[in-house]
């Protein structure tokens, strides 16, 4: 197997060490159809909080022994020490390698495509509606950059058209909003089109895969034109009016709300603010002002205690909520130095945002099944799977497994990211992940120069 450098790396013969965190990253790359992965990324994909992923990278395997890490990742053994890549942390980055699209992340639309899709529901200005001739787009493209937090000057930046060479590139605030509006349209699409095919749709269409929608998230909107291409004309119309009709409800009724209390909360009028983006203010908010706010407008400050509620609305780990929200470290604590101060828009929003509409949140990250779901889920794909080989399986010892799988108990965090990959590709495809999980399991097993059957009856992943 050695001898084919593919085969070398995607089945190390080796245990998995933070020097496969290089490899994972170009691996990923080509799977997200991305020029980049960033720190942030890694760390949503690993679950390992951003601000320990260039620690990680120099981590040994815990079978070499290093400093010892608590269930955030950190070293309790001192910074001074070597982490250590722990069991559950080498499957997880053996079964990314051999199946990178299984990370939790969500692929970034281009300023382009949201625009192309928004446009028609873009506030417009005061000016737009002069009489006489418009100059071709200008106005209407300046509408979208307040729509994400941004001025409205910006717009020229984010849409620069296509003889400029800026790329349009957006801050990750701003791409996480984009992607929440493409995922609600790709759901609106994706409900109205399997209405459709079953009302319309003739039976030897059915069995044409180019009909089958494909992409689970929000790119299957790029397959619109070949996934209704069997619809007769005047079908296609109906159908394209009705998506246009339902993505604006949304728009209307949920997402341009929040924009208009998040312009409360800064003290602004919120239908200037929609067709300027004048969004900032820097005044501190004190604590009488801050009374003064209905609950739905009030402003969202650097203060600790907004980041503490999000955490705990969410049920989301450190990794994931700086990657839902788009959020460096360095941001992070610069918003704490200015506690009373309200943070950028285009986070605000976000944040106002999902904690208004608090099941969107799913189109980020997903919450972990229990062990005792897992187990049933995995006794009935393989009916010789024990109770006690539960933690073993997701990378930790034998003794785990019973409280692992105990009735209502939460997933650990050791088995998390693991726990929602099996959840969510079972649904999707099928049985087939538990045995790729498994053989990831096994593989570093033999790794670590242990015996894979005795592994399964002791669950011990040191001699």
């Amino acid at each position: 197997m050695s001898s084919n450098p593919l085969l070398s790396t995607l089945y190390p013969t080796t245990p998995i060490e933070g020097a496969h965190l290089t490899e994972l990253a170009s691996l990923m790359m080509t799977a997200w159809d991305s020029s980049e992965i960033r720190d942030l990324d890694m760390a949503m994909a690993l679950n390992i909080p951003p601000n320990r992923i260039s620690h990680f990278k120099r981590a040994k395997s815990s079978i070499e022994g290093g400093a010892e890490l608590d269930d955030e990742g950190k070293s309790v053994n001192g910074d001074g020490q070597i982490p250590m890549v722990h069991p559950n942390q080498a499957i997880l980055i053996r079964l990314l390698m051999r199946y990178p699209h299984y990370a939790s992340l969500v692929k970034r639309p281009s300023n382009a495509e949201v625009w192309e899709l928004i446009q028609n529901f873009v506030p417009k200005p005061v000016v737009a509606r002069r009489r006489g001739p418009m100059p071709s787009g200008n106005i209407e493209k300046k509408g979208f950059a307040p729509l994400f937090g941004r001025a409205a000057v910006s717009s020229y930046k984010m849409l620069p058209g296509e003889e400029s060479a800026n790329n349009g590139e957006t801050s990750l605030p701003v791409a996480r909003l984009q992607m929440l509006v493409m995922s609600r349209f790709a759901d609106i699409f994706r409900d109205l089109y399997r209405h459709y095919a079953a009302e319309h749709m003739f039976a030897v269409d059915r069995k044409n895969p180019l009909y089958v929608p494909q992409a689970r998230d929000w790119t299957i909107l790029r397959e619109r034109d070949s996934l209704t291409d069997w619809m007769p004309d005047a079908i296609l119309s109906q159908f394209n009016a009705d998506l246009q009709e339902r993505w604006q409800a949304w728009f209307e009724s949920q997402y341009l709300p929040v924009l208009r209390n998040e312009a409360i909360s800064r003290g602004k009028d919120p239908e200037v603010t929609l067709r300027k983006g004048d969004w900032t203010t820097q005044e501190p908010v004190s604590d009488e002002e801050f009374r003064t706010y209905k609950a739905s407008c009030k402003p969202i400050t650097g203060s600790a205690d907004y980041f503490t509620r999000f955490r705990t609305l969410t049920q989301t780990t450190s990794a994931e909520m700086f990657w839902v929200l788009g959020m460096q470290v360095k941001g992070f604590y610069r918003f704490r130095e200015r506690g009373n101060q309200r943070i950028d828009a285009s986070t605000s929003i976000l944040i106002r945002y999902l904690m208004t509409h608090g099941n969107d949140l799913d189109y980020f990250v997903e919450l972990p099944p229990t062990g005792e779901w897992l187990l049933q889920k995995i006794q009935a794909i393989d009916p010789d799977f024990k109770r006690f080989n539960l933690a073993p399986l997701f990378g930790a010892s034998k003794m785990a497994s019973y409280k692992f799988a105990a009735a209502h108990s939460e997933c650990p965090y050791f088995a998390r990211r693991l726990a929602m990959i099996f959840a969510r590709e079972l649904a999707a495809s099928g049985p087939e992940i538990y045995w790729q999980i498994r053989e990831c399991t096994e593989d570093e097993v033999r790794a670590r120069g242990l015996n894979v059957e005795t592994f399964w009856k002791e669950g011990r992943w040191h001699d």
